[in-house]
C-alpha cells in the first residue's frame, strides 16, 4: 500500500532534458510576468497550472496544491478539469486517501457535468481507476459497492473488481474476501462466481485459521 503514496504520477514521468528544464524555466518566467501585469487575461489559469506542474514535478506537494487550487477559481477555463484532477494526487502523495478519494470524485462530477469538454471523458475513465488504491486506504470493503453504483454507473462492476483484486494483490485477506462476498451476492448469475468463489477460499487458506477454512 505504501507504493501508490510513494510512486505518484511525477515518477513514472520521463526525466526532463537540460534544455526542456531552461524552456520551462523560461515559460515560467513569461507566466510571472503575465500575472504581475495582466491579472485579467484569460490565462491566468495556464500561469498558475505551469507553477503547480513545476511544483509537483520538484515534490513540493503543498506548493503544488495551492496552485492547483489556483486554476480551480476559474471554473470556465479548460484545464479547470485537470487542476482538479491533480489535486487528487496531490493528496495521494501526502497520505490523505480521504481527500483523495472526495477529489476523484469531483472529477467524476465535473465530466458527467460537462461531458463537452475536451478531456473530460479520459478524466473520469483515469479517475475511476485511481480512487480505487486510496478508497482501499480510507474506507471498509463493505462501502464499496453502494459507493461505485453513484459514482461508476456501467462501470461499478469493473471498478468491484478492481478493488477486489487491489485487496487481494496487497494481501488484506479479510478486505479481500469481504468485497469478493459483495461481487457474489450482487451478480448470482455471473460467469466469474466460480472465480470469485475460488478468490475467496484463497483468501481463506492464506489469512485465517484451519479451523475457520472449513466455514467457507
Amino acid at each position: 500500500a505504501a507504493d501508490d503514496r510513494l510512486r505518484a504520477e511525477r515518477d513514472m514521468r520521463p526525466v526532463p532534458t537540460e534544455a526542456e528544464k531552461g524552456l520551462r524555466q523560461q515559460a515560467r518566467r513569461v507566466y510571472r510576468e503575465l500575472i504581475k501585469n495582466y491579472p485579467n487575461s484569460r490565462y491566468i489559469p495556464n500561469a498558475f497550472l505551469s507553477f503547480a506542474e513545476y511544483y509537483f514535478q520538484e515534490g513540493q506537494i503543498d506548493n503544488a496544491l495551492e496552485f492547483y487550487n489556483r486554476v480551480t477559481q476559474y471554473e470556465d477555463s479548460e484545464v479547470y478539469g485537470y487542476a482538479i484532477y491533480k489535486m487528487a494526487w496531490c493528496y495521494i502523495n501526502l497520505q490523505d486517501d480521504t481527500q483523495a478519494v472526495n477529489q476523484f470524485v469531483a472529477v467524476i462530477e465535473y465530466a458527467n457535468s460537462n461531458p463537452d469538454a475536451r478531456i473530460a471523458g479520459p478524466l473520469a475513465r483515469q479517475a475511476r481507476r485511481e480512487i480505487i488504491a486510496p478508497f482501499s486506504r480510507a474506507f471498509p470493503p463493505n462501502r464499496a459497492w453502494d459507493f461505485f453504483q453513484r459514482i461508476g454507473g456501467d462501470e461499478a462492476l469493473r471498478m468491484m473488481e478492481a478493488l477486489s483484486e487491489h485487496y487481494y494483490n496487497q494481501g488484506m485477506w479479510a478486505e479481500a474476501t469481504t468485497a469478493y462476498h459483495s461481487l457474489m451476492a450482487e451478480n448470482e448469475d455471473s460467469h466469474r462466481l466460480c472465480f470469485y468463489q475460488s478468490r475467496v477460499a484463497e483468501c481463506s487458506r492464506r489469512g485465517r485459521p484451519k479451523d475457520a477454512q472449513v466455514l467457507e
